[in-house]
Order: structure tokens, then C-alpha cells, then sequence
């Protein structure tokens, strides 16, 4: 087993770091169950996956104590950023199940690291440390994104604008053009979506039905992000957060792939016929792979 986390690799055969044990996640599950009156059993309220742990123990393969404790050190340095605890969003740990031929991923933040003892082992460079990580989406993803990208048809600019008045306004009907997304999961996957101008109003049709739409204009060089799992969404450049721009029927959490195929549909005002919508996602899988 190998984990890759904040730009540090270990575990495998012929790391600095290995991994000697590791278990998880074990995953919470909420729900209540309440005695049924004057008959035997129980009946129950629904269920929700909760936060997994995984326990991961470690050694280091080192020459001496010092060398032991450093390769340690880093690792105990990036389990305990202070950039990760302060923030709400959650970290990917990616794991390989088949020494990083392939890389899955998981969401949470790291748990409890406890450091190395002085042992004789560690003195000859085997020191050991034990690491937990706190799984907060039950869901594993694939580490490589998939992504799509849906071009923008030319706006037709006809037809004046109701109530008619002094001066007369046309109105611009922004084309329909469609974009096929695969999640090779069993599990929906949230999604990143990108706007990208010149355009107005641009808007994306999930494949039931639902309506991201972000209302106002984008000039050539701007772009809006939609973060499905970070829920923010923020204009760039400059990364203001912009959630009140968002359509009234737009919510976040509509941002998903469903598993299998599914085709959406990208449409905004754009006389160009430059705009694009983005959508980047990981295929979504409910166990361990």
C-alpha cells in the first residue's frame, strides 16, 4: 500500500518511508432504531455514512536516528499544516493498492500523528510512527480528473424587446450546444464547473434536469468557478466569492455526475461564439479499490 499526501510519497517496498500496517476507513453510520409497541423487533430511522478512520503505521528505512527522524519529521510537518486545520474545506490523501500503478483519493483531514520513540530499532534507523487520517466523504475517487469542455454556439441578435419604447432593443437567444460526461463510478462524482467569456447568463443543464446558471456578464478574460465539494463560487481574476450571482433555483449541490454516461447542455448569450463551459470531475467509487 502506498499514500501520497501534500506532495510526500510512502509506503511500498523501496521508499525512505513504508508503510508496515494500515486499517480503514471504518466508517461511522448514524441513524436510531426505536422497539416496535406490543410486537417483537425494531423499526428504523434512515441511515447516513459518517466519517471513516484509517490507521496507518510507519517505518522509516534510514542509516541512524537523525536521518529517521527527519524523514519522519516531514511527514508529521505536512499531517499537521496549519493551512489544512484552519480551513473548512477538506484535503485529498490519495492511496495505491498496487504499489502507484493506479491512484485513488479520499477527502478528510488528518487525524492523530504520533511521532517516533527513542528505541534501539530507531537508533539503527527503523523508527516507528503511527498516523490517522479522518475520512469526511465516504466516497473514493479516482486520483486522474476527467474533464469536458462545451463550446458556446454564436448568439442570434433579432426581434425587439417587450414593452416596445423609445429607443427599440433587440434581444440576443443564446445557442444550445450539448457535451457527453462519463463517470466510471458506481457513485455521483461533485464537479468543478468553469465559465468561461465573453458571454451572459451562462447556463448549464445537468442531465436531470437541474439549472446552473450564473446571471450576469463574463468579459473575455473573466471566468467563474462552481465548486460542487468546496462550495464556493468565485470569479477570476481575483478569486472574489460571487455566490449571489448564482440563479435562484441554482444550488451546489445539483453539481454532480451521475454514474454511467449523461449528456448536459451548455447555453449563454455570446455573440462570439467563444464562450465555453468546463466541467472537470473524478469517477466516484463506494469502496475501497
Amino acid at each position: 500500500m502506498r499514500f501520497r499526501y501534500r506532495g510526500i510519497t510512502f509506503g511500498g517496498r523501496d521508499l525512505p518511508v513504508v508503510v508496515t500496517s494500515w486499517e480503514g476507513p471504518t466508517t461511522d453510520l448514524s441513524g436510531e432504531t426505536t422497539a416496535r409497541l406490543q410486537d417483537d423487533g425494531v423499526t428504523g430511522t434512515p441511515q447516513y455514512l459518517g466519517a471513516g478512520s484509517w490507521q496507518i503505521s510507519i517505518a522509516t528505512n534510514a542509516s541512524d536516528l537523525k536521518e529517521a527522524l527527519a524523514l519522519a519529521g516531514e511527514l508529521e510537518t505536512a499531517w499537521k499544516l496549519a493551512s489544512v486545520r484552519s480551513s473548512t474545506a477538506p484535503s485529498p490523501l490519495d492511496y495505491s493498492t498496487d504499489e502507484g500503478v493506479t491512484w485513488r483519493r479520499i477527502y478528510g483531514k488528518p487525524g492523530k500523528f504520533a511521532p517516533p520513540t527513542d528505541t534501539v530499532h530507531a537508533k539503527l534507523g527503523v523508527a516507528l510512527a503511527d498516523l490517522e487520517f479522518i475520512q469526511y466523504d465516504p466516497t473514493h475517487y479516482t486520483a486522474t480528473e476527467r474533464q469536458v469542455t462545451i463550446t458556446g454556439a454564436a448568439s442570434i441578435v433579432g426581434g425587439l424587446r417587450s414593452p416596445l419604447r423609445s429607443p427599440l432593443r433587440t434581444i440576443a437567444t443564446g445557442g444550445v450546444r450539448g457535451g457527453r460526461l462519463e463517470n466510471g463510478g458506481d457513485q455521483p462524482s461533485p464537479c468543478v464547473v468553469t465559465f468561461y467569456g465573453p458571454s451572459t447568463n451562462p447556463t448549464l443543464t445537468t442531465s436531470r434536469g437541474r439549472t446552473i446558471r450564473y446571471v450576469g456578464a463574463l468579459a473575455y478574460d473573466q471566468s467563474v468557478v462552481l465548486d460542487a465539494m468546496a462550495h464556493t463560487v468565485r470569479l477570476y481574476p481575483g478569486g472574489a466569492g460571487v455566490p449571489g450571482r448564482l440563479d435562484a433555483r441554482t444550488l451546489l449541490s445539483d453539481l454532480s455526475v451521475p454514474a454511467g454516461v449523461s449528456d448536459w447542455a451548455y447555453q449563454a448569450v455570446d455573440v462570439s461564439g467563444t464562450s465555453r463551459a468546463v466541467v472537470a470531475w473524478r469517477d466516484a467509487h463506494t469502496a475501497l479499490q
